[in-house]
């Protein structure tokens, strides 16, 4: 991060308004320093007079998703990708996007266009088969895609899949067994994990030994490296094992690393950690009315997280006022 910034201080000393050291900084802006005036401000400019620049369209569109303005950041990340089509980098950006404004078919269509565009990438089948189960509330698309498309992957991707699909169908037990056999998790993500599916099955006993041996793993871990332990996960811990006011406290410090207001793309989803933390503590009118909130909120749904889905959603998966946003959130 100081050798780039150095770096482009140096192009500026010597043309102020030179383009690439304005994406370079613009760049220092997204992912080192998070000001986000600066980076759309920078990469603004850029795309005024580099049109034709996929990495300017890109780094601008993630900027101002991250800024709350979708709409703006859809078409910059539509236009990377239609000025290099065939550099996955820019594959993501519009799918993700879509799927964060829970427009399905409209996600669904840009995974159609990946596919096109490569054909040999299971991933894509991946996504799309997930999308159109929930779309239709049915695991048959993901069975589908294991028959069609289970030779493309290895056996990592395969184990994925099915655990995939029994969480989709509730099979936890059976998600367990797939953890466990395949432990290719943090030991600490995992316990937790494996602690929310006993406690999603109805196994009080064995998710506590599993959330004991969470917490034994993370405090020896914050011992050696604290930072390795995501506040998140760790609230979510609390938590689960009833220590509610420690929860409060942990998750509430992993929303000030990730407000809303500076991160659209990732402070949604913190939200909604902290709404489950809020009832499961007592304080069901505000983590109620949170939830509620989210509604109206881009990627405030947990489905539209990217990445591994919190295993906090468990403990309100039958919760009839966590229902529509879990399972039914509308169309942003």
């Amino acid at each position: 991060g100081e050798a780039a910034r150095l770096a482009f201080e140096s192009a500026f000393a010597n043309d102020p308004k030179l383009p690439e050291a304005q994406l370079a900084r613009g760049l220092h802006a997204v992912y080192v320093s998070t000001n986000l005036d600066q980076a759309l401000a920078d990469l603004g400019a850029v795309v005024n007079s580099r049109p034709n620049s996929a990495e300017a369209h890109s780094v601008l569109g993630l900027a101002l998703r991250r800024s709350g303005r979708m709409a703006e950041a859809l078409g910059h990340l539509v236009a990377a990708w239609n000025l290099d089509p065939l550099n996955e980098l820019y594959a993501e950006g519009p799918y993700v996007t879509l799927r964060g404004l829970r427009r399905i078919p409209e996600a669904i269509a840009q995974l159609e266009l990946r596919l096109a565009r490569f054909p040999g990438d299971p991933f894509g089948y991946f996504v799309r088969a997930q999308l159109e189960a929930r779309q239709r509330n049915s695991s048959e698309p993901l069975h589908a895609f294991l028959r069609d498309r289970g030779h493309l992957l290895d056996a990592d991707a395969r184990t994925i899949s099915k655990i995939v699909i029994a969480r989709f169908e509730r099979r936890y037990l059976d998600v367990i067994r797939l953890l466990e056999e395949n432990a290719n998790d943090d030991p600490f993500v995992g316990a937790l994990r494996i602690g929310c599916f006993y406690h999603a099955a109805g196994d009080a006993a064995r998710a506590e030994e599993s959330f004991l041996r969470a917490e034994a793993l993370a405090l020896e871990l914050k011992q050696r490296s604290p930072r390795r332990v995501p506040l998140l996960l760790f609230a979510t811990l609390q938590s689960m094992m009833g220590k509610h006011d420690e929860a409060l406290v942990t998750v509430e410090a992993a929303r000030a690393q990730t407000p809303e207001a500076r991160d659209a793309l990732n402070g949604p989803h913190v939200s909604f950690v902290r709404s489950v933390i809020l009832v499961r503590a007592g304080r069901t009118e505000e983590g109620y009315g949170e939830a509620e909130r989210l509604l109206r909120v881009p990627f405030g749904s947990p489905l539209d997280f990217v990445g591994p889905v919190n295993p906090i959603a468990l403990a309100v998966k039958d919760d009839p006022k966590f229902d529509e946003l879990i399972n039914h959130p509308p169309r942003l």
